[in-house]
């Protein structure tokens, strides 16, 4: 590295010329820094930083920069060849509202226990329709319903560490 780039990094210059008409520079105040890339002149990109801010101690859970995922059981689906297409379609539109860990059926947004009235707008189905679908499903052990809310099997499907 070259002099004049490692006065920037070390914060005894506020100005470094990346050559062929690009500046980078930059202005502190109340230990924030707004940096700036220029290009002959005029501002090109800029970006507020602050270097005092710590690092969180939990950091988001992911998936490892992948797509979120769920696990789904083909042997305990090929289990259940009596279950209707829309016993089966209602458990592959609920995927989405699984949560992470313990399979409860939840709002994405709100992270709030779904109610029947909720999974009948996420399948966009009645009512009557749905009360149908989750009796099939409980008859097969496929869904349970406790007082945290309504669970699905994690012999069928799991996201995340179920136990």
């Amino acid at each position: 590295m070259d002099k004049q780039t490692m006065d920037y990094c070390n914060h005894n210059t506020n100005v470094l010329d990346l050559g062929n008409g690009f500046v980078m520079g930059r202005e502190t105040s109340k230990g924030i820094e707004y940096i700036t890339i220029e290009y002959e002149g005029k501002l090109f990109y800029g970006f507020f930083h602050n270097p005092k801010k710590k690092l969180s101690k939990n950091p988001p859970k992911h998936t490892g920069g992948k797509p979120s995922y769920v696990k789904q059981f083909l042997q305990e689906v090929q289990k259940h060849k009596d279950l209707s297409i829309e016993a089966a379609g209602f458990i592959q539109k609920m995927l989405y509202n699984i949560d992470w860990g313990n399979n409860l059926l939840i709002d994405q947004r709100s992270k709030k226990r779904l109610a029947v009235d909720d999974m009948c707008k996420v399948i966009n189905k009645s009512k009557p329709f749905t009360i149908k679908v989750l009796k099939e499903l409980t008859a097969a052990q496929l869904l349970s319903k406790d007082r945290d809310g309504y669970k699905i099997s994690p012999s069928l499907i799991q996201k995340g560490g179920v136990k």
